[in-house]
Order: structure tokens, then C-alpha cells, then sequence
């Protein structure tokens, strides 16, 4: 797992930390953040209009969740097109 923290040896701000092994097969957000995330979603999808990429963090230290990004998806969408204009 990666974090973003200053790394030992002043290396940047990114280093690994082992997961403990009862941890590695746990959710990582609760039920209240999926649905959070699933809100956001589809807010940002009915304000650009179309099917979205939405890249998401969650900070350790607030446990807030940050939309980082979101871009026009396009590889489920591309499949949809191509088997609507595939000849029957």
C-alpha cells in the first residue's frame, strides 16, 4: 500500500507500509462513504452529462473523501457504441 508521507530519508512524500494480514481482506471505506462516493457520482455525471472516471481519496488523518479527478469514461462506454452499431 502506498501513503502519501514524508518517506525516511527526506525521499519525497511517498513510501510503502505493510498491511497487517487481518487487515489485507477488510473494506477500507465504510457503508456511509460508499454511499457518499455513489452521491458524488452521480452528481458529477448528471452536471457534465455523461458517464464519468471519477478518481477518489481518502485522507487518513480527517477521514474525509476528496474527488481528485474526474474525466469522461471511455472504455465501457466505447463498448456499448460499438455493439449498438455491430450489423444483426
Amino acid at each position: 500500500m502506498s501513503v502519501r508521507s514524508p518517506a525516511e530519508g527526506g525521499g519525497g512524500f511517498i513510501k510503502e507500509v505493510p498491511v497487517p494480514g487481518t487487515m489485507q481482506e477488510s473494506s477500507c471505506i465504510t457503508r456511509d462513504q460508499v454511499i457518499m462516493l455513489a452521491r458524488y457520482a452521480l452528481e458529477i455525471e448528471k452536471h457534465y452529462g455523461m458517464p464519468m472516471d471519477i478518481e477518489w481519496a481518502l485522507d487518513a488523518e480527517d477521514n474525509r473523501l476528496y474527488i481528485v479527478q474526474a474525466r469522461p469514461e471511455t472504455v465501457w462506454s466505447q463498448k456499448e457504441e460499438a455493439k449498438a452499431e455491430a450489423p444483426r
